[in-house]
């Protein structure tokens, strides 16, 4: 098993290879901070960040209702299953560069045949990556509280098969 010192080289040689990221061709308003405001911090709203970022749309806040990442999403808090459901060779939020993909990072820290010799994708696996691929993009979800009628900070509301019920 050859496992580069270093599993993010490729993704950094892959991102360096596609160029930087647009410059931001949508005009500054006054007041405003951000063009685009993406809810969700998970897969999709980051997928879709780094998307517009590569099409030259910059000041994307994605907004999340988790207080931290480890609250965040499904894959630690309600997911039920252990292995996805999905084949481990179906894209995922890559934008079609390889390095980027749930396979590339895999491979970068377990080697090939690793990678080979799993059926489908572990969903703590699965997080740890989702939790790379927004870091290693640099995409900072931004933890939103709700708030009460009366305009009071309350704690996000609990997530899971539970969230309904109290515990018994």
């Amino acid at each position: 098993m050859n496992i580069s010192h270093d599993p993010d080289a490729e993704a950094r040689k892959a991102l360096r290879l596609i160029g930087p990221d647009p410059a931001n061709w949508v005009p500054d308003r006054s007041g405003i901070d951000h063009n685009v405001a993406i809810v969700g911090g998970g897969q999709t709203g980051c997928a879709l960040t780094f998307t517009l970022r590569r099409a030259g749309i910059g000041k994307v806040t994605v907004l999340e209702a988790a207080p931290n990442e480890q609250r965040a999403g499904v894959w630690l808090n309600a997911a039920r299953m252990n292995m996805l459901r999905t084949p481990k060779t179906l894209p995922g939020p890559e934008l079609g560069i390889p390095a980027l993909s749930f396979q590339g990072w895999y491979e970068a820290r377990h080697g090939q045949e690793a990678y080979d010799a799993i059926e489908r994708i572990k969903r703590t696996d699965w997080a740890d990556y989702l939790s790379w691929y927004r870091s290693f993009l640099g995409i900072m979800p931004r933890p939103v509280a709700s708030r009460d009628a009366g305009g009071n900070d309350r704690p996000p509301a609990r997530s899971g098969p539970r969230a309904c019920c109290s515990a018994a």
